[in-house]
């Protein structure tokens, strides 16, 4: 996976900019020109010279945008790649940097040396817990079809019900909150990451890239070690409970949270008149839902690939 070409499915410009200002480091005038045109955006817009939009996107010269849309669009095309261009440089300073390290995951890193607020870098197959791609794959259905299907079938049956479908939307929200947990597993490394992600910082539908199981590179600051037998929640909802709860409560609730939440989906799960289920949900095991020690917690600053 080449680290010179990225395609960034996260970005966390807020914690990019705030690296960057740690390290004394002033905003490259072109950074500035391309930040300054987005705020100077109306609904008759032009574009000036320079490093702008027009030459970054072959748009060509002077140019006027009538299209509050089109300027939306144009104007987060800019803060993209005024963000992409501050990470390069993020990046670019760090491998550079004399005093500061990124710790590339490897067979032979140290992990117990690791600290809190050291950075990491790490090529890994990411999954989200295996309710999350169910759970997403109803939201995303629903929302993309406009006819509801008749039938007897569990899509059908969940569509023509508004009481059942916004059950599931308040399962989804209860559950994730707008937050994504993901396992990192490494090739190369004996060693279980964890990282979570706001999914209002995703460059992509999060809903239809988190469905499966993808190659990313990691970009991130530590920010925990769990020792042997420790655990970390994938689940939102979980971690929430468990900064509350003690161990104990927590192995207790973890379970039934999980399985109340299973046999609400099963409701839906009813016989047809032929006796026949029409659907039914994977066999999910509890362990699944969480990351146990000896494992590192990452906070990330960008994914992509």
């Amino acid at each position: 996976m080449s680290d010179n070409l990225r395609q960034f499915v996260y970005l966390d410009a807020t914690s990019v900019n705030s690296l960057l200002a740690s390290r004394f480091m002033a905003v490259p005038e072109t950074v500035r020109n391309v930040a300054e045109e987005r705020e100077e955006q109306s609904d008759e817009n032009s574009f000036s010279a320079g490093i702008n939009l027009h030459s970054l996107l072959n748009l060509g010269g002077s140019s006027t945008v009538g299209s509050t849309e089109g300027q939306r669009e144009l104007s987060e095309v800019g803060k993209r790649i005024n963000d992409q261009y501050r990470f390069s440089i993020l990046v670019r300073t760090l491998e550079q940097s004399d005093d500061t390290k990124i710790h590339d995951v490897s067979s032979g890193l140290q992990y117990d040396e690791l600290e809190p607020g050291d950075l990491i870098r790490i090529n890994a197959r990411c999954t989200t817990d295996p309710l999350y791609p169910l759970l997403t794959a109803l939201h995303y259905f629903v929302s993309a079809v406009n006819d509801v299907p008749q039938g007897n079938s569990f899509w059908s049956s969940l569509l023509q019900s508004q009481s059942q479908l916004g059950q599931v939307e308040q399962i989804y929200e209860l559950l994730y909150g707008g937050w994504i947990g993901l396992k990192m597993e490494p090739q190369d490394a004996d060693r279980n990451f964890g990282t979570v992600i706001n999914d209002s910082e995703t460059w992509v539908d999060p809903h239809r890239e988190f469905r499966g199981s993808n190659e990313y590179t990691i970009l991130g600051r530590v920010q925990n070690q769990l020792s042997d037998g420790e655990i970390w929640d994938i689940i939102e909802i979980l971690r929430v409970l468990g900064s509350v709860a003690s161990e104990d409560e927590m192995d207790e609730r973890r379970i039934d949270l999980i399985i109340k939440m299973l046999d609400k989906l099963e409701e839906h799960n009813e016989e047809t008149e032929e006796g026949e289920n029409e659907f039914r949900l994977p066999e999910m095991d509890p362990d699944e839902f969480i990351i146990e020690g000896e494992a590192t917690i990452v906070n990330p600053i960008a994914i992509y690939w």
